[in-house]
């Protein structure tokens, strides 16, 4: 019970303070953590006590994974080599180690390069195209968290697609094509799900006469919205129409004819995905660097919507 206690404080503590973020991980604080939760890849927990420290430990790695420092500590470690095969088994643990590898990606190169060489892939896209494999026990907390889910999944394509180059980059191509493109398929089921979900929601507030200004008094009515909108899985959503955006770039005729045919197929065009592009751009800030908000090792993530929005534009002209 001590444990559960003490992991639960470790959790409070790395949730909003970036300098616990960044201690917790020294003095060899990331292969204590994974070594806490390693013996979880085989097995589920037996009560709930086990159960909360479990998911304590894997919330606070995912803070720790803030740091840079422990981002690079982890991959020393073989920590993606560890999530990966928690992944495999399909136990509770898969769930918590699938949000430790989207946050070991972002903003970190080498993590991808080190997810692709691990054969990640093989282990993540039956993640992106059915997440309720993820986890073997249906339990109703992994009912609830599908929408978790889908996120981590669709947040890792992006880490993938937008930071490796050569063959890597090509392998994660690759798997758009292979299966009659079924990916690109699991791709526009997310985007008319998600963006069917929010215009549902505003076309309801519209209907009631939501007044914003009867809400959150420090924030603008347009901040409280778009607030609202990211509760409702706006941010999966800017993601999934983020890699759309990438994947036409890329000029691959099967791609591009699967994405044009689906979309006609469902009265939609790429309007859409650029809107939502848009949307995402006017409210990052100026140099923002990832897609969660922290630092980046040098990619701009303001600068790579910008771009993929104006090339949809370019696009559909």
């Amino acid at each position: 019970q001590n444990k559960v206690y003490c992991s639960e404080i470790l959790s409070i503590l790395c949730q909003s303070s970036a300098a616990n973020q960044l201690r917790v991980g020294q003095n060899g604080g990331i292969d204590q953590l994974l070594q806490l939760v390693a013996p979880w890849k085989r097995r589920d927990p037996s009560n709930d006590e086990e159960t909360e420290l479990v998911s304590n430990l894997f919330n606070v790695i995912c803070s720790a994974l803030m740091a840079p420092a422990n981002q690079v500590a982890l991959v020393d470690g073989e920590g993606v080599e560890l999530m990966l095969i928690m992944m495999q088994f399909r136990k509770f643990a898969a769930r918590g180690a699938l949000k430790v590898l989207d946050f070991a990606l972002m903003r970190h190169t080498g993590a991808c390069k080190r997810f692709v060489d691990a054969m990640g892939l093989k282990t993540l896209f039956p993640g992106f195209v059915r997440p309720q494999s993820i986890c073997l026990k249906r339990t109703k907390e992994a009912k609830a968290s599908l929408a978790e889910d889908e996120e981590h999944t669709v947040s890792l394509v992006v880490s993938l697609l937008l930071r490796l180059s050569g063959e890597a980059h090509a392998r994660v191509m690759r798997k758009f094509e292979e299966n009659n493109y079924e990916k690109v398929d699991r791709l526009l089921e997310l985007h008319f799900k998600y963006h069917n979900r929010l215009e549902a929601a505003d076309r309801k507030d519209a209907e009631e006469g939501r007044n914003e200004e009867d809400d959150d008094e420090d924030m603008t009515p347009e901040e409280r919205r778009y607030a609202r909108r990211l509760e409702m899985g706006l941010f999966t959503l800017q993601q999934v129409d983020l890699i759309i955006a990438y994947l036409l770039t890329e000029g691959v005729e099967g791609i591009e004819a699967r994405i044009k045919r689906i979309l006609h197929q469902n009265d939609a065009s790429l309007d859409q995905v650029r809107a939502v592009l848009a949307e995402y751009r006017d409210h990052m800030g100026d140099g923002e660097g990832d897609v969660k908000g922290a630092a980046n090792d040098g990619l701009n993530m303001k600068d790579v919507v910008t771009d993929l929005h104006d090339f949809l534009v370019d696009f559909s002209a």
